[in-house]
């Protein structure tokens, strides 16, 4: 199948590859951000790519709880802080609509552990994802799957190590069908190394280490890495990774 793609054309039909074959329905998003410079950026973004399609967007937290109800997109892109509105405390009422992703410049590990345990399916910190890596977020997001960029991982680890000083003894118990290696390419794999890092800091090539994460998914039942860190950091909080824990959806 051809990699290029079209949208819709003057007549209405849906997106197709340029081989004929008709797309799926785009992901239906909207973006919650006070800064309109972001929302436009966020907005060229999403129109290059006919698998996204942004149907609504909002300035501040007044009225996004009625806007997602009114337009019903499948994902929310979400500020924190937000005016009038903290961004975690309502994606309790968001994600009962759509999958919430957290955009965001704050990088606290209790912030972004308050956003993930309202609700959020992923978190995103500014400057660490590209626009490739945000579509792919929301389409990850979409289909239940959870979503991070390196500094919110390193986040969400940090506040799990806080919270559980017996995290480490609980994450090779539970993840226990992992080999040694496998264990150590996770672990510094949720410290946010890309696959480079990760293998010059174990002596590994870059397609060694590509090896050993696919071996992860298998043994995890995850289909990404983002999924894969769900579990592993799941483990790491104490508790067994299930399936309804993985994000299969």
């Amino acid at each position: 199948m051809s990699a290029a793609s079209t949208g819709p054309d003057a007549v209405g039909r849906p997106p197709q590859w340029t081989d004929g074959t008709i797309l799926p329905a785009p992901v239906r998003v909207v973006v919650v951000n006070d800064n309109p410079v972001f929302r436009l950026g966020v907005r060229a973004a999403l129109a290059t790519n006919a698998m996204v399609r942004l149907v609504g967007e909002a300035a501040n937290g007044t009225g996004v709880v009625h806007l997602v109800r009114s337009v019903r997109p499948d994902v929310v892109l979400l500020d924190v802080p937000l005016p009038n509105c903290d961004g975690p405390a309502v994606i309790g009422e968001l994600a009962a609509h759509a999958a919430v992703v957290m955009l965001s410049s704050a990088s606290e590990s209790e912030t972004v552990a308050r956003a993930i345990e309202s609700g959020a399916t992923g978190y995103l910190v500014h400057g660490g994802y590209d626009p490739g890596q945000l579509v792919d977020a929301i389409i990850d997001a979409a289909h239940g799957l959870p979503c991070a960029s390196p500094a919110a991982t390193t986040a969400m680890v940090q506040a799990v190590r806080c919270r559980s000083p017996l995290a480490g003894d609980r994450e090779a118990s539970a993840v226990g069908g992992l080999s040694s290696r496998e264990r150590d390419v996770m672990r510094l794999v949720a410290e946010g190394m890309t696959n480079d890092e990760v293998g010059r800091r174990l002596g590994l090539t870059e397609k060694t280490v590509k090896n050993h994460l696919q071996s992860v998914y298998a043994k995890l039942d995850v289909h990404n890495r983002a999924a894969a860190l769900s579990v592993w950091l799941g483990a790491a909080a104490g508790h067994d990774p299930t399936p309804t824990d993985r994000g299969n959806g």
